[in-house]
């Protein structure tokens, strides 16, 4: 029988009953421990590993010295840099993406402009041609008040209009 596990029999010590065997020889028999006892033991028992763990978080507090804390606080004050950096970059991204599709809608409109003034240079010259050639080859003339012909039209008809005129 084992009994080093158990509480309630001492392995060694006091708590022992002598006794003789069938052969004549003293033996030592543990006994019950009395209850006191093992209270006793397991507030000693509860105490140790309290004062372990009081000394273990001394010792932790200990190695947090000003030396630590100082390193600390400037890795805390490089990462708020560079989180600040990182948003400033994004919104200046950003404002740069707005500006430039506002470039870019400015930018077609110009083109859209330049290439209506293209046309009706063109077409300018290209009338001024037809006008030089319809004169001088053909020997047409303008046209005058009789040559110009009137008409109404009724509230019913309907006229589509494509483009603006001068």
């Amino acid at each position: 029988m084992e009994l080093k596990d158990n509480l309630d029999y001492e392995p060694k010590g006091r708590y022992y009953k002598i006794e003789k065997d069938r052969k004549g020889s003293v033996v030592l028999r543990p006994v019950k421990v009395p209850a006191h006892v093992i209270a006793e033991r397991k507030e000693h028992a509860r105490k140790r590993e309290m004062l372990r763990n009081v000394k273990r978080n001394r010792e932790i507090a200990a190695s947090m010295g000003a030396g630590f804390i100082v390193f600390m606080c400037l890795a805390l004050a490089l990462c708020v840099g560079v989180c600040y950096l990182y948003i400033s970059l994004q919104s200046r991204t950003a404002s740069r993406a707005v500006e430039i599709s506002r470039m870019e809608e400015s930018l077609e409109e110009s083109r859209s402009a330049n290439d209506a003034a293209e046309k009706r240079i063109q077409l300018q010259e290209n009338l001024e041609f037809v006008k030089k050639a319809a004169r001088e080859e053909l020997g047409m003339l303008p046209a005058s008040e009789k040559n110009i012909i009137y008409y109404s039209v009724d509230d019913d008809d309907y006229m589509l209009q494509y483009d603006e005129f001068e």
